[in-house]
């Protein structure tokens, strides 16, 4: 959607949750067709669910889907925000994960909408830190600067003698000047393309003017970009040669009529990325290992928690459950989910008195980071002990994973483990 268009709509009346449901009748005709076709959203009893989790723009219109658990800000200006760090996580986790076929094809690949949409925010983002590339050529002449070149001086002009001494009446200077590199033209091109597509999203109100055009055809200019990006051993330059490339290639294809997804109907899998960063730990227990034995061979399997960690004396099994919990205490994990991970607990305990902890971690909003939500348990089996679930903030797990910082999760975790509020 282009940057004018994009200010004169009500960004939050296009902004939903994952699996909320919607009122079909105020949306009816207003959602393109293509998005049903492509199973992001549905009907659902005359109400309109999304079954992804993203940013769509189709026939220059925007659509956002937040994850589940989250609290959509009204305030334009944050709001705009929050966009930005949901396209940076699926960003981050577009480049750091194998994707299934389905899942790629909405997230796109190489030279499509991930690319696209990746390396237009770097190049934003880099223009407002920078500014457009500059390349300097060095000029020589005479007495034309201070800088003084002597070896050029001593080479090429003949000094007058002083007191048996070489007096240099003429000095070749040397004057670093900036020329129209076609690099420059190029980084001008795509900035204001970039800045027309998703200026609006970082507050950039200065209008787009579509002054330039690439100097040469694609191919030409991606070629030009291989060669400079040889040349140089700057990382801001690397990056930004690539980022270009990335870019031009992504949007060949792309048009105002063209629908581009940037979603994942997998972001349990983004979930368990999250937890897995903030709580995961190299130190833990193997779990013993189930097998089949038939005619005296033995096949194992595994047994795979998402998250241990252990301190001190305590180990937690940590379970990432994507779970809305609004609905709480229905609608959260049910047997097979809460057998596992009595199981897992059942197998290590070698002594009555270890201290293993079993938890699921649900996405919502708390005020601090981390807060208790309850616990399962079976009906006159204490021995299984109990299952804690915890809502983790996922406004805040999101900006740690983008940031790639743990904060302080783990440790607030551990304060309510040991408290008597937690349930035990």
């Amino acid at each position: 959607m282009k940057m004018k268009q994009m200010n004169n709509i009500n960004l939050y009346d296009n902004c939903f949750i994952e699996l909320d449901e919607y009122p079909f009748d105020k949306y009816d005709g207003k959602i393109p067709n293509e998005l049903f076709i492509r199973g992001i959203c549905v009907k659902k009893d005359e109400k309109l669910v999304f079954n992804c989790t993203g940013f769509m723009v189709i026939h220059n219109q925007i659509f956002v889907v937040f994850p589940k658990g989250y609290v959509i800000p009204k305030e334009h200006i944050l709001l705009k925000k929050h966009i930005r760090l949901l396209i940076d996580v699926l960003i981050k986790y577009s480049r750091d994960s194998s994707l299934e076929p389905v899942e790629g094809s909405l997230l796109g690949g190489l030279g499509t909408n991930s690319e696209l949409i990746a390396a237009a925010f770097w190049l934003i983002r880099d223009y407002f830190d920078y500014g457009i590339i500059n390349f300097q050529r060095q000029d020589y002449g005479i007495n034309q600067s201070a800088n003084i070149n002597w070896s050029r001086t001593i080479k090429g002009v003949n000094p007058v003698i002083s007191n048996k001494s070489p007096v240099y009446l003429d000095l070749v200077t040397k004057k670093n000047t900036h020329h129209d590199h076609l690099i420059t033209q190029i980084h001008q091109y795509v900035v204001e393309q970039c800045l027309d597509l998703y200026g609006w999203l970082f507050d950039y109100d200065e209008g787009v003017q579509n002054e330039y055009d690439l100097p040469y055809d694609e191919d030409l200019v991606i070629y030009l970009l291989d060669m400079e990006a040889q040349r140089t051993f700057e990382d801001r330059k690397s990056n930004l040669f690539l980022n270009l490339k990335e870019f031009i290639t992504g949007s060949h294809n792309h048009s105002k009529d063209s629908v581009m997804t940037f979603v994942t109907p997998y972001f349990h899998t983004v979930w368990e990325k999250f937890c897995h960063f903030l709580f995961s730990d190299n130190e833990v227990p193997e779990l013993p290992k189930p097998y089949w034995e038939v005619n005296n061979t033995i096949a194992r399997t595994e047994q795979i928690p998402d998250v241990m960690f252990k301190v001190d004396n305590r180990l937690v099994i940590l379970d990432a459950k994507y779970y809305r919990i609004k609905f709480a205490p229905k609608k959260l994990p049910g047997w097979g989910d809460l057998v596992k991970q009595f199981f897992y607990r059942l197998t290590l305990m070698k002594d009555e008195k270890d201290l293993i902890e079993n938890i699921f971690i649900f996405p919502g909003q708390t005020r601090n980071v981390i807060e208790y939500l309850g616990y399962a348990a079976v009906e006159e089996m204490p021995s299984l002990g109990k299952i804690h679930g915890y809502t983790l903030d996922i406004h805040k797990a999101m900006e740690l994973y983008v940031s790639n910082n743990k904060g302080d999760s783990k440790e607030k975790l551990l304060s309510l483990l040991k408290s008597p509020e937690k349930g035990n």
